[in-house]
């Protein structure tokens, strides 16, 4: 899939540079065997495939934390926690937005991952390598990422939210 229509798809604010984006939409079974041949590059990528996943993992949160204190005025500290306690949950909040945005659409995934392989932890992770481009490419503007976020995962944030009440 060509990075124009991932923009479109995605719904992407202006970056600096999308060739991160498509890192973080490269799983690291894709990278192995799309760079065979160059081992210490595949190498190379897959580390910062996860430096990504790393990075975006903390801006996911703050911008969840972020959407919660402004959608909840009168929550406290521990009503708060308890609402974002699903969302950020070891992946399992990555994995509802990357659902929600059709990652599992759009994503480079080698041959050697079935289908039911394609879950969780996978498109988890490259949810937050998305959230670490988008912050980088933005130049670390963390609104950018943010409002991205909120603009395109708010609706999931609140399915969850409701779900538990």
């Amino acid at each position: 899939m060509d990075i124009e229509t991932i923009k479109q798809r995605l719904q992407l604010p202006p970056l600096k540079d999308y060739e991160t984006v498509l890192l973080a939409l490269s799983h690291n079974s894709y990278t192995k065997e799309a760079h065979e041949n160059q081992p210490q590059l595949s190498q190379k990528l897959r580390l910062q495939h996860k430096r990504l996943a790393h990075l975006g993992d903390g801006i996911m949160n703050a911008a969840v934390t972020d959407y919660l204190f402004h959608e909840f005025p009168d929550a406290d500290q521990g009503n708060l926690t308890q609402k974002s306690q699903p969302l950020k949950e070891r992946r399992k909040g990555a994995y509802w937005y990357a659902l929600h945005v059709g990652l599992d659409q759009i994503c480079r995934v080698g041959g050697s991952i079935n289908e039911t392989a394609k879950k969780g932890d996978m498109f988890g992770e490259m949810f937050e390598a998305l959230m670490g481009a988008i912050y980088l490419e933005s130049d670390r503007n963390f609104s950018v990422a943010r409002d991205w976020f909120h603009d395109q995962c708010g609706v999931v944030i609140e399915q969850q939210i409701s779900r538990k009440n």
